[in-house]
């Protein structure tokens, strides 16, 4: 009886993990969702503040997204964003969150990075973005970001505002395709 019950326990435990992924996995992307960022976003302030190390997020957006799915059709565009993924999840540190926020917008939360390494790991995606194209070349993108590194009293929300305001400025103030930071 005790070998069936252990049996049972560890079925359903593996069927725990297997939700908790589902439920944590943007579709399209395999990465992690807006819910499963929002979570893991506040757990890295509270580790980033009980260790005292740096924490960075970095909010990125498609440059004119919607212009490919326009053109293009909505199966390159979601070929398209699948493309951004791999390339935000190669460029990122094992240690580094990256995930789909939603549309065309990725987040990653850059463990143990102020703002200069959040800077390097930003230029490297738009560098790696810019150089990809796919239709045999016909589409070129480009992909602009924010970045706002973890201050005195930022909780996950003001952290986030400052990381969109510099997303704004990338986009609206230097004309995209460009990372930049709000201190």
């Amino acid at each position: 009886m005790l070998h069936f019950v252990q049996a049972v326990s560890e079925e359903l435990e593996d069927y725990n993990r297997q939700l908790r992924h589902i439920a944590d996995t943007d579709k399209l992307t395999g990465m992690y969702n807006r819910g499963a960022l929002d979570r893991i976003l506040e757990e890295e302030i509270s580790r980033s503040r009980e260790k005292m190390e740096p924490l960075s997020l970095m909010v990125l957006d498609v440059d004119n997204f919607k212009g490919i799915n326009d053109n293009f059709g909505h199966l390159i565009g979601d070929a398209s964003l699948m493309c951004v993924a791999n390339i935000i999840r190669e460029s990122v540190l094992e240690i580094d969150f990256p995930g789909r926020w939603g549309g065309d917008e990725f987040v990653v939360i850059m463990r143990d990075a102020d703002s200069e390494a959040a800077l390097k790991i930003g230029e490297r995606i738009r560098r790696n973005v810019e150089a990809y194209s796919i239709e045999n070349g016909m589409l070129r993108m480009s992909i602009s970001g924010g970045i706002a590194t973890l201050q005195g009293l930022d909780d996950k929300e003001s952290l986030f505002k400052r990381a969109d305001e510099a997303l704004y400025m990338a986009k609206y103030k230097f004309n995209k395709n460009n990372v930049q930071i709000v201190r």
